[in-house]
């Protein structure tokens, strides 16, 4: 039966063709798909009021809503713990920390980053004094200005744990840049910069 003045087997084919996800007339085709679909069901069994608001509910999800980069600068004050990004859902991150200057602190002062259940977890608890500018901070002792990617490890999070920046005692002046490369597992899966 045509939908929309094609053939079903020419919409599948423009739905389901290479470039279905950079083509938006196969966008277009695969919502008609879908809507003459639906229309028959709702037609068939009356449960649902119109074919577009369920097309409007289908939001097909891209590359670019499954992962991304998201940064926060951090300019330490007395007490630098915060939250450094907001996560939704399940996400696999890496984190990468630059120190942009030194950081002062007191002798006794640590800072680490995790989640609330596990503050140290993905960078281990490292001296404020430990962290010079220029230098890669990804465990608690933190040296160089190169290192390899692999020391960079990922992580899974679930539950919606945000990310954060803990600090045991007064660190300050310094500023850190943070780096969050993050990859959704569940469908409300996303990593944003916190406030």
């Amino acid at each position: 039966m045509p939908l929309g003045g094609e053939s079903l087997k020419t919409i599948r084919q423009k739905a389901t063709g290479p470039a279905w996800d950079q083509d938006t007339d196969s966008l277009e085709a695969l919502q008609v798909l879908i809507a003459g679909h639906i229309t028959a069901l709702t037609t068939h069994d009356g449960k649902l009021d119109t074919a577009d608001t369920v097309v409007d509910a289908i939001k097909v999800k891209t590359d670019a809503d499954l992962y991304g980069i998201v940064r926060k600068n951090v300019t330490l004050a007395a007490d630098p713990s915060c939250t450094l990004f907001t996560v939704t859902g399940e996400v696999i991150v890496r984190v990468i920390a630059v120190c942009m200057s030194d950081v002062g602190a007191t002798a006794a002062a640590n800072l680490s980053v995790g989640i609330a259940a596990s503050t140290a977890a993905i960078i281990a608890a490292t001296g404020g004094t430990d962290l010079d500018a220029k230098e890669i901070w990804h465990d608690a002792t933190p040296d160089a200005e190169i290192e390899d990617a692999s020391v960079a490890k990922e992580y899974i999070i679930t539950d919606s744990n945000d990310i954060l920046l803990t600090s045991t005692a007064q660190c300050y002046p310094g500023t850190i840049n943070f780096v969050c490369f993050w990859k959704a597992l569940s469908t409300d899966g996303n990593v944003v910069a916190a406030v």
